[in-house]
């Protein structure tokens, strides 16, 4: 009877146990569900706040096509022919080759084919015969280029400037500056070419910070007050704008390709990762392990674009590490795991570089924005570069919101868009590089313009040839296709 009695025992403690235990993880999975429905709730509130929004933007837009059905023919499409006075072709002819240009990377050439090819294909009536012409194109940009450039300014009081130089071939150097009001920023985005406004395009054989200074002083007459400038830190543009005693805003750009300088320029196994990166391509690049060959390095703005090597390195471990490889593909990458720690710190600053950059370029520099790149930088695993760069970045921080003239201002801290341009116009230029910089340079403040009608049309009217020819004499230095012509222009003698 004992031995029945304490088997019992055991057996009703043994459920007891089993019971609690079931009730306690039944607990929490009730408290994780409980959680999840209120996260449900409220990601459902948004969904209905966004589909709310949603709805009244498709009625808007129904209301504009609609409009639009009304204007168009459906049936036939014809080109209306309001033209310029001083051009042969239509208004719409001149827009539609003028935003093909200036909003893609076509050739003007390119563009006058395409342009024919578009006009058959959508059974579009001309009353010319011919497209426009390459030569033509040109005169369009050049004139919308110089109306954009010396159009009347607003006065205001909250300009901002961006401002750099570009070295072109032999010693023609262009100085770039762009306006944009504080007033005008959208901080939800990264700022458009559209968005700025051309004010200063001059070459000269070498500027100096007095030289730009006296163009930034001719800006203010044209703008009226400028709140602050942001530019890299070339010593000569920092002290043109110490002469004019507007406060500089540190590129964030260029700013962490110095931090990373700082960082890696002299760290031995960085030298040695890029040293066998550079033998490892010209060893493989005709060889049947071609495919595995380390991306090429820039030469220069090198620390600007440290995440490709981060990212081959990452990757390359990656596949060592959890995949199958060939022992010949393994013998010539196996190199990199002894430099692993040091690949995967270097990608996790170069991520968290992605981060903070795309945080500031979209929403510029205010005291929240400032308190996110903390938390970004804090989130980051801690090693020593990466407690260096969290230092350096954040007196970075502190010395651009010294700039600030109210504790709710929004600093604008990036000239993305001044690199873009000076791109955009260097890719130009490849077409025929031997001739330096010419007029064509009306190219830039053209790429400013919003494109409507009215602009284009004041534009094609109002300038002639001759205030382009005029205007490249007071702004441009002798292009090299000029000294070209005068070393070349020998007259025989008797």
């Amino acid at each position: 009877m004992l031995l029945k009695h304490s088997i019992k025992k055991k057996r009703i403690m043994r459920d007891i146990t089993y019971w609690k235990n079931l009730v306690q993880l039944l607990r929490i999975e009730n408290k994780k569900i409980r959680g999840r429905i209120v996260e449900l709730i409220k990601g459902r509130e948004k969904w209905k706040l966004k589909t709310m929004r949603y709805r009244e933007e498709c009625i808007k837009l129904k209301k504009i096509i609609k409009k639009l059905e009304k204007k168009l023919s459906l049936d036939k499409f014809h080109i209306k022919q309001d033209k310029p006075k001083l051009s042969h072709y239509s208004i719409e002819v001149i827009m539609l080759f003028l935003r093909s240009k200036l909003l893609t990377s076509c050739r003007f050439r390119s563009v006058s084919k395409v342009l024919s090819i578009v006009l058959l294909s959508l059974n579009l009536e001309l009353k010319q015969a011919k497209t426009p012409s390459r030569t033509c194109g040109m005169l369009w940009v050049k004139k919308l280029g110089y109306y954009c450039i010396t159009v009347e300014k607003e006065k205001a009081e909250d300009w901002i400037l961006l401002l750099d130089e570009s070295i072109g071939i032999g010693k023609e150097t262009l100085l770039l500056i762009l306006g944009i009001r504080r007033s005008q920023i959208d901080f939800s985005r990264p700022l458009s070419v559209q968005d700025m406004t051309p004010l200063v395009v001059k070459s000269r054989e070498s500027w100096t910070g007095e030289d730009i200074f006296a163009e930034i002083e001719y800006c203010k007459q044209q703008l009226g007050k400028i709140i602050y400038a942001t530019t890299d830190g070339s010593s000569t543009l920092k002290k043109a704008l110490r002469l004019a005693q507007i406060p500089h805003v540190y590129d964030v750009t260029h700013a962490i390709a110095i931090m990373l300088e700082k960082l890696y320029k002299k760290d031995e196994k960085f030298i040695k990762l890029t040293k066998d990166m550079g033998i490892m391509r010209l060893k493989l690049c005709c060889s049947q392990y071609a495919h595995i060959m380390p991306p090429n390095q820039r030469s220069k703005s090198r620390f600007l674009n440290l995440d490709i090597i981060s990212q081959w390195g990452t990757r390359v471990i990656n596949v060592l590490e959890n995949k199958k490889v060939k022992e010949g593909e393994r013998d010539l990458l196996s190199w990199l795991l002894e430099l692993k720690p040091f690949i995967i710190e270097m990608q996790n600053i170069m991520t968290s570089i992605e981060q903070l950059s795309v945080l500031l370029k979209y929403n510029g520099l205010n005291q929240k924005t400032y308190k996110d790149c903390l938390k970004i930088l804090k989130s980051n695993p801690q090693s020593s570069k990466q407690a260096l760069f969290n230092s350096l970045f954040i007196d970075y921080l502190d010395n651009n919101m010294h700039q600030r003239s109210t504790k709710k201002e929004t600093i604008m801290c990036s000239d993305d868009v001044i690199e873009t341009i000076f791109g955009r116009y260097k890719n130009e230029l490849n077409q025929n590089p031997m001739n330096g910089v010419t007029d064509m340079v009306l190219i830039i403040p053209a790429m400013t313009s919003k494109l409507n009608q009215e602009e284009v049309m004041k534009a094609i009217d109002g300038n002639t040839v001759a205030e382009i020819k005029q205007w490249q004499k007071d702004n441009l230095c002798d292009s090299l296709s000029v000294k070209r012509n005068e070393f070349y222009n020998v007259k025989t003698v008797g």
